[in-house]
């Protein structure tokens, strides 16, 4: 499941970029989006395999739909393990204010006091277990709301508009960024972007734990048609993916 949802690489880097901006406003670009997509896989004796009908290939499934991307107070699901073999579509997704705990002090290291917070955004994405590989494709976009204090933004000799700009011109990840003079720094409404396109992972599943073949650790559950997850453990300590995931078998 590495590089699922890759929301702390870009949101640290639009920090080190605003500490280290210059008077000079970066090119507007237009951002692209960047692979940040989960992953999952099943190298497993068999515990994380089902039996699913046989799907006609000739005939393509159409487009996940796009769900909305909560924020706040999420439930989350107890984790139970069970079989993971089919397809399944993103139906749900919730990013708490705790989960923001860890990507929050991640920030704080680029940037004393920097704050971010998430207020929204969506999800469409598909998973395909068969056998002990998965492929998972799909689109995620999260808003958040970024507060970068003076200490950081002072490069910039203050200057909010400067700083967006050279966020959006060195994060490709940031489709919209606007960022206001505020009592200390800057507030920033950032919009970031990520192409999910993961294929022919390997996992393996012990009990309720999902482990990736690159070293990262989910909870997970399947009830009936559902599929919850989070990450735990991450192998790598720039990758951050907050929040509770569902997704519906087809």
């Amino acid at each position: 499941m590495k590089n699922w949802l890759l929301l702390g690489i870009p949101l640290v880097t639009i920090v080190m970029v605003a500490c280290s901006s210059t008077a000079t406003p970066a090119s507007d670009a237009g951002a692209t989006q960047a692979d940040a997509a989960p992953t999952t896989t099943a190298t497993t004796t068999g515990t994380g395999t089902g039996t699913s009908p046989p799907v006609d290939a000739a005939v393509p499934l159409p487009p996940p739909a796009t769900v909305t991307l909560t924020t706040g107070t999420c439930t989350e699901a107890v984790p139970c393990g069970g079989a993971l073999e089919g397809t399944w579509d993103y139906s749900a997704a919730c990013v708490s204010s705790s989960s923001l705990a860890g990507l929050t002090a991640q920030l704080q290291k680029a940037c004393p006091s920097a704050t971010v917070a998430a207020t929204g955004g969506s999800l469409a994405g598909r998973l395909t277990f068969a056998g002990s590989s998965v492929t998972r494709k799909g689109t995620l976009s999260l808003k958040a709301d970024l507060g970068l204090p003076g200490t950081c933004t002072a490069p910039a000799g203050g200057n909010c508009s400067l700083v967006a700009a050279s966020i959006k011109g060195s994060a490709p990840e940031v489709t919209s960024i606007s960022c206001t003079t505020a009592t200390d720094g800057c507030s920033c409404k950032v919009e970031l972007t990520a192409d999910i396109d993961k294929a022919n992972t390997t996992f393996t599943t012990n009990g309720s734990k999902l482990v990736t073949s690159d070293g990262d650790e989910y909870e997970y559950c399947v009830q009936g048609q559902k599929l919850t997850h989070k990450l735990t453990t991450s192998s790598n300590a720039t990758h951050n993916e907050p929040g509770d995931y569902e997704a519906t078998k087809r």
